[in-house]
C-alpha cells in the first residue's frame, strides 16, 4: 500500500524525542544542519562514548531552533548506536509519542559510507515540508515506522538475518515474533528511522542491559545490535502497524518494499551463471533450492509430514512420535557437532540417543527415499549446466541434508545433473556449514583438483553468501534467489504467507508448493515478481486461490456425507467443472480401497445439492463458488494442477492435509477489494437459487 506525501501535518503530532548517538563528533555540524529543519519542538537525547565530547555536543546543538530539552549522557562503547537507545535512554524515550533514531554513521569499511549517511538524512530530515508530510501518516496511525528506501549498494540477500538468527531467537520468543533463518524482509537498514511509541515499546520492555551487548571489536555482523536492527521491522508488524519506506522518487510512503530484489533477478539465474563461469576453475552449487526444489519450505516440516503419514512403516506408533522426533533431532545435532555426515552417521547417533537400531535404519531409509523422491530440478539451473557443463571439469554439489553423498549424487544424476563430478557434504569429515572452517575445507578439496578459484552458487544469505564473502578472493558467491525469498515480494503469495506457519506441516507444504511454482515463473520472467495486486496469469489464480478453495470445499462435502453414511456425494456442478475433476483425482489415489469414497453425483440444479452446500460451507466460500472464476479454462487448469501437485507429495494420505481457512479467507477478502484487479472474473447472479 502507498501513502502519498501530499498532506502536511501542520500541528505538532504530540511529543517528539530524538535519540542521537555521536561516535564521530566531526559530523556534528552536518547533523545540526538537518535537525534545524524540524518544524515542531522536540527533545534531543544524545549519547557519547568519551567524556570530553559532552561540552562539544552541548555547544553545537543547544542553539537548535526548535530544541526543547537537551539530555547528554556518556555511554560505554558497546552496542554502537542501539545500546544507548535500548539501555541508556530506555526510560526517557517512553514519554514521547514519536521517536526518531539517528547516529553519526560513517561505515568506514564501505567506500559508499558517506553517501549512505547523506541518503538517510536527506530522507528523514530533508526539508520541513517533507518532514510534515511524513509525520502526517505517523500521526494518523497509517504507519508505525518509516525509514529511507534502500540504496543500490545493499544487496537483496543482506535483507535477512545473515549470521544473527540465533542471537535474535531468544528475544524473538519474548516478543512473540518468528525468526525464519532464510527469509528476506524489511527493516530499517542503517538503523535510522521515525517510529510511533507503540512500535518501540515492546523492544524497550525487554529491559536489556549494557552487558548484553558485546564489546566493540569492529564486528560487521553477528551481534545483538545487528539482531535488534532486524527486529524493529518484525515488531512493527506484530503490533499491527505497517512498516513503510520513504520513497522520494515516487513521493510516497510504501509498505511494499521490494528490497532491491529485481537487481538480483536480472539477468535470470541461468544467464548470470553463464556470464561469470568462464573466469573460474571449479563450480559448486547448493543442493536445496539451487539444484533442486522441494514442496516444503522447511525440512523439519517435511519430516513431520513423513512421520504423520508414514511413520508406521518404520515401526513408530502414534504414541511414540514426539519422543522419537526429539531423539532424531538430537542425533542430527550430534552428527553436525562431530563433523560427520550421511545416513550411517545418523543411525549411529540415533542409537546413542536410545532409538533401537532396526527402527533407526528403517526410518533413515524412509526419510532418504521420501526426501530424494520429492526432489525436482530447478529448470533454469539445470538448463544452464546442460549448456556449459562440459566446459568446466569440476562441478560439485553441496549436500545440505543428512543423506549419503553417493545416494544424493545418484539421485541428482537421474534428474539430469550428470555433469556433477563430486559432492561436498554439509560436514564432510570436517566443519559443517555453520562453522567458519567450511569454506577453507571446501577450498582444500577443490585444490586437490588443481583449481584455485571457486564459483559457488546458492541461496542461503549466510551460508552461501556472507560467509563466502568473508573468505579471500578464491571464493566468489553467486546468489540464486530461493522461493522463500521471492514469496514475500510476489503479491498473492505474500498475502497467503502472512497466515501460514512453518510450524504446521500442512501450512508449510502449501507454502512449498507455492514457492516451487514461483521459482519456475520468476527464473523465466523476473518481471512477474514485481506485479502489485495482480495474479500474473489465470493459472496463478487457479493454483493459488481457486484450487485450495475447491479442495477445502470438497473436504467439507466428503466429511458431511460420510458422517451420515451416504454412498453418494451431491455437488451442484457440471461434470466438466474443476471441482468434479478434482474429486476424481482424490478418488483415484487409493485412499478408500476398503471403504470407498462416496460416489460423485453432479447435480447442478438439484435442490438437495444446493442445500447441502448451504449447510456445510460458509457464505464467503459459496460466493466464490458461484463466481465464474473456476469455469475459466486457465483458472480451472491451475486449480487442478494444485491438487495434482499435492497428491504427488501425499498420495493416498491427502486426507491428512487441510487448507488453512484463515489464509484462504484473507486472500479472498483482498480479492474483493475494489483496487484489486481480477483476471477477468465477475460474480454470476444466481438469484434465489443459492
Amino acid at each position: 500500500m502507498q501513502w502519498p506525501l501530499e498532506h502536511h501535518q501542520l500541528e505538532a503530532p504530540g511529543s517528539i524525542g530524538i535519540a542521537l548517538h555521536v561516535f564521530y563528533p566531526e559530523l556534528l555540524d552536518e547533523f545540526r544542519d538537518h535537525l534545524a529543519r524540524m518544524p515542531w519542538p522536540f527533545d534531543l537525547l544524545v549519547s557519547v562514548t568519551r567524556p570530553d565530547e559532552i561540552a562539544l555536543v552541548r555547544e553545537t546543538l543547544q542553539t537548535l531552533p526548535m530544541l526543547g530539552q537537551l539530555l547528554i549522557e556518556q555511554a560505554p562503547n558497546r552496542g554502537r548506536d542501539l545500546a544507548p537507545m535500548m539501555v541508556t535512554f530506555n526510560e526517557p524515550l517512553r514519554q514521547y509519542d514519536v521517536v526518531g533514531h539517528l547516529h553519526t554513521k560513517k561505515t568506514p569499511q564501505a567506500q559508499w559510507g558517506e553517501a549512505w549517511r547523506k541518503h538517510l538524512l536527506s530522507h528523514l530530515l530533508g526539508t520541513p515540508e517533507q518532514i510534515q508530510q511524513i509525520f502526517f501518516h505517523l500521526a494518523h496511525g497509517h504507519v508505525g515506522m518509516v525509514y529511507p528506501a534502500l540504496t543500490l549498494q545493499t544487496p537483496f540477500w543482506a535483507m535477512s538475518w545473515l549470521s544473527n538468527a540465533e542471537i535474535a531467537r531468544p528475544l524473538a520468543e519474548r516478543l512473540g515474533v518468528t525468526v525464519e533463518e532464510e527469509a528476506c524482509f524489511s527493516f530499517p537498514v542503517g538503523s535510522m528511522f521515525w517510529a510511533r511509541q507503540d512500535t518501540l515499546r515492546p523492544l524497550l520492555d525487554l529491559h536489556l542491559s549494557i552487558e548484553d551487548f558485546p564489546e566493540e571489536t569492529g564486528q560487521q555482523d553477528g551481534t545483538l545490535q545487528h539482531a535488534i536492527e532486524r527486529l524493529f521491522g518484525l515488531v512493527c508488524h506484530q503490533v499491527g502497524l505497517p512498516l513503510a519506506i520513504i520513497d522520494l522518487a515516487r513521493h510516497c510512503l510504501d509498505d511494499d518494499d521490494t528490497l532491491n530484489a529485481f537487481f538480483e533477478l536480472v539477468p535470470p539465474i541461468d544467464r548470470k551463471i553463464e556470464r561469470v563461469y568462464p573466469s573460474f576453475d571449479a563450480l559448486t552449487l547448493s543442493t536445496r533450492d539451487t539444484l533442486v526444489q522441494m514442496p516444503f519450505t522447511h525440512r523439519a516440516a517435511m519430516l513431520r509430514c513423513l512421520m504423520a503419514c508414514r511413520g508406521h512403516e518404520a515401526g513408530i506408533a502414534a504414541a511414540q512420535i514426539e519422543g522419537f522426533m526429539g531423539q532424531r533431532d538430537a542425533a542430527e545435532q550430534q552428527v553436525a557437532h562431530e563433523g560427520q555426515s550421511g545416513a550411517d552417521a545418523m543411525v549411529t547417533a540415533m542409537v546413542q540417543q536410545g532409538v533401537p537400531e532396526t527402527t533407526a535404519r528403517a526410518w533413515m531409509a524412509l526419510e532418504t527415499g521420501f526426501e530424494t523422491g520429492l526432489w525436482q530440478p530447478r529448470p533454469a539451473v539445470l538448463a544452464a549446466l546442460q549448456r556449459f557443463g562440459s566446459s568446466i571439469e569440476h562441478i560439485g554439489a553441496v549436500i545440505d541434508t543428512p543423506i549419503d553423498n553417493t545416494a544424493a549424487l545418484e539421485r541428482l544424476r537421474t534428474l539430469g545433473f550428470d555433469m556433477l563430478t563430486f559432492t561436498i557434504a554439509g560436514s564432510d569429515g570436517g566443519p559443517d556449514r555453520y562453522a567458519s572452517g567450511f569454506w577453507q575445507q571446501t577450498l582444500e578439496k577443490v585444490n586437490t583438483f588443481g583449481s584455485d578459484k571457486l564459483l559457488h552458487v546458492g541461496g542461503h544469505p549466510w551460508h552461501d553468501m556472507q560467509s563466502a564473502w568473508q573468505m579471500d578472493e578464491r571464493v566468489t558467491p553467486l546468489y540464486a534467489m530461493p522461493g522463500t525469498a521471492m514469496a514475500p515480494i510476489f503479491w498473492p503469495c505474500r498475502e497467503l504467507m502472512q497466515h501460514l506457519s512453518s510450524a504446521c506441516w500442512q501450512d508449510d507444504l502449501w507454502r512449498g508448493l507455492m514457492t516451487r511454482r514461483l521459482i519456475r515463473q520468476v527464473d523465466h520472467e523476473p518481471g512477474c515478481l514485481l506485479l502489485t495486486h495482480h495474479f500474473s496469469c489465470e493459472e496463478d489464480a487457479g493454483y493459488l486461490f481457486i484450487g485450495p478453495l475447491l479442495l477445502e470445499m470438497l473436504q467439507r462435502w466428503i466429511r458431511a456425507h460420510e458422517r451420515v453414511g451416504m454412498r453418494h456425494c451431491f455437488i451442484p456442478v457440471d461434470r466438466v467443472h474443476p471441482a468434479a475433476r478434482m474429486y476424481d483425482l482424490l478418488a483415484g489415489t487409493g485412499r478408500y480401497q476398503k471403504s470407498s469414497l462416496p460416489t460423485l453425483q453432479c447435480r447442478r440444479f438439484e435442490r438437495y445439492a444446493r442445500l447441502s452446500m448451504k449447510l456445510t460451507h460458509p457464505t464467503w466460500q459459496r460466493k466464490w463458488f458461484w463466481s465464474d472464476w473456476a469455469t475459466q479454462p486457465g483458472i480451472a487448469a491451475g486449480a487442478v494442477q494444485f491438487l495434482e501437485d499435492l497428491i504427488g507429495v501425499l498420495g493416498q494420505h491427502w486426507h491428512r492435509f487441510y487448507v488453512n481457512n484463515d489464509a484462504l479467507q484473507a486472500l479472498a477478502a483482498r480479492l474483493q477489494e475494489g483496487d484489486t484487479p481480477l483476471p477477468s472474473g465477475i460474480f454470476i447472479d444466481q438469484g434465489n437459487t443459492r
